[in-house]
């Protein structure tokens, strides 16, 4: 008799079979094991796995409420220092990742920190210190790190993902970390706080679900682990950024949020 597939290699194969999916856009059936047992069941019957998801639950939450890797929300007509590769302007309202110039009408990531909020010192003679946070994160799909400045109106929508991610990462018995959940971001357009700026992208978050409406978590360890090990870099890295920022000393970055941001 064959010897029983451990739990570990029941979620590597597990895994695997969903990058396929996705990459074929094929249906397949799940095995036994996973149609009667939720991904938290799995992670909980996998001493390892389920040891790294509670120490690392408050990673990258608590502030909730060089030339960085950013991703933007282009606006056309603002959005000036955009471009795609081939030269030309990238669609209004889509993301914009500036390392390789790519776009993308959806995203989805892994949240790994939010920062605390500050108050960035006007380039501009007369202007009002502006209220940022600022989002870190790795694309889902292909594991790149990026930053994403958030004010005015985006900020709603990002602290409502805040209170609903907190669900999770305080979760008793078994509490998930907020860069273990799989983010999908997308944007919608409303009035600008002030008109004559006319109209604004604001930011959505929707955690992603299974079909039994779990959310969808990292399956991995070694991507896992990988996350997990990103965070407090990512922390240092935003820090100096509002050190900066809050000092009014001017970086390669200061183009984003730009002094007459209308958002």
């Amino acid at each position: 008799m064959a010897e029983e597939k451990t739990a570990q290699e029941k979620l590597r194969e597990q895994n695997e079979k969903w990058k396929a999916e996705k990459a074929a856009k094929e249906e397949a059936e799940r095995s036994n094991y996973a149609l009667a047992k939720s991904e938290l069941e799995q992670i909980q019957e996998t001493p390892g796995l389920a040891d790294m998801y509670n120490q690392s639950a408050k990673l990258g939450s608590e502030n909730l409420g060089g030339n960085s890797p950013q991703l933007k929300v282009h606006k056309q007509g603002k959005s000036t220092s955009n471009e795609l590769p081939d030269g030309t302007e990238p669609e209004d309202g889509y993301f914009f990742y500036t390392p390789t110039q790519e776009q993308f009408e959806t995203i989805d990531v892994h949240i790994l920190t939010i920062s605390r909020g500050y108050r960035a010192k006007s380039l501009e003679a007369g202007k009002e210190p502006k209220f940022n946070q600022i989002i870190g994160g790795i694309d889902a799909e292909c594991q790149r790190p990026f930053i994403l400045y958030m004010s005015g109106k985006r900020l709603s929508p990002m602290w409502e993902f805040g209170k609903i991610a907190q669900k999770y990462t305080r979760a008793k018995p078994f509490a998930i970390p907020m860069f273990a959940l799989t983010i999908r971001l997308s944007t919608h357009e409303e009035k600008a706080t002030d008109p004559k700026f006319g109209k604004s992208w604001v930011i959505d978050f929707e955690i992603l679900k299974n079909p039994d409406g779990t959310p969808k978590l990292v399956m991995d360890e070694g991507k896992f682990a990988f996350l997990r090990d990103n965070v407090e870099t990512t922390e240092d890295m935003m820090a100096s950024i509002i050190d900066k920022a809050e000092r009014g000393i001017k970086t390669e970055d200061d183009e984003v949020p730009p002094p007459s941001d209308p958002y």
